[in-house]
């Protein structure tokens, strides 16, 4: 996929480097560039058919490719553009018989990697970091998103001027209560609860933000430092 040309209705991009693309069960990851050199990120869908919802996932419409179905790329899309916390989707495009999409590159750490590499070092800022996922994920749900797919991996940590931000990637399970599939299903229901899911998930799916860091923090002998901080930011 390196050095090929994606072209749309409107832009041109070009496939400049592979993020995650060592034949991914659900998508290839690329970085790519329009025109003017504006770089984002290709969501090559390559291995099976994208679709909203999948048999085994009739209770909870766990489509491994959602994402890239026509329905849920648009609902994203129409979404990202009124919310500053989610990442901008802007293409949909059929090249050599898949789908890909076009999103914003948000450049930086995965989370996970960035705690485990910092808390030695500077243990403040990883607090601060922790505190920047509680606040990040608290927009999140008090605007009725939940993510779906909730690890640490699945959250990016930039830092701006000495303050860390965060912002969650990998919208392929993204649940809202205007979304036609969770309506169908009812994630916002008495059956699924899907914003303490985001926290803690028992499914086959990501595990939960606040277990994946209480599971890190627990290898790194950190004891409850920072849960107890995420925590008390969260439910501030």
């Amino acid at each position: 996929m390196i050095g090929k040309t994606i072209q749309s209705e409107n832009h041109t991009y070009k496939i400049t480097k592979a993020i995650a693309a060592n034949n991914r069960p659900n998508a290839n990851i690329y970085l790519c560039a329009n025109e003017e050199g504006d770089e984002f990120i290709a969501k090559h869908f390559y291995n099976g058919k994208v679709s909203p919802m999948v048999p085994y996932g009739k209770k909870n419409h766990f489509g491994r490719r959602r994402d890239g179905s026509e329905t849920v790329f648009y609902e994203i899309k129409r979404k990202s553009k009124e919310h500053d916390f989610l990442i901008n989707h802007y293409e949909r495009i059929w090249f050599e018989n898949h789908w890909i999409i076009i999103i914003e590159y948000v450049e930086g750490h995965l989370l996970s990697e960035f705690i485990s590499r910092e808390y030695k070092s500077n243990l403040d800022l990883v607090k601060d970091t922790v505190s920047g996922l509680a606040e990040t994920l608290r927009k999140w749900h008090s605007n009725g998103f939940a993510h779906g797919d909730p690890h640490l991996d699945n959250a990016i940590v930039q830092i701006c001027n000495g303050t860390p931000k965060i912002t969650l990637i990998d919208y392929s399970l993204i649940h809202h209560p205007d979304f036609v599939y969770c309506k169908q299903i009812g994630c916002f229901g008495s059956i699924h609860d899907r914003i303490k899911e985001d926290l803690r998930n028992d499914s086959n799916m990501g595990p939960g933000f606040l277990y994946t860091l209480k599971d890190l923090e627990a290898k790194l002998g950190l004891g409850t430092i920072l849960s107890d901080r995420f925590n008390e930011v969260y439910h501030r």
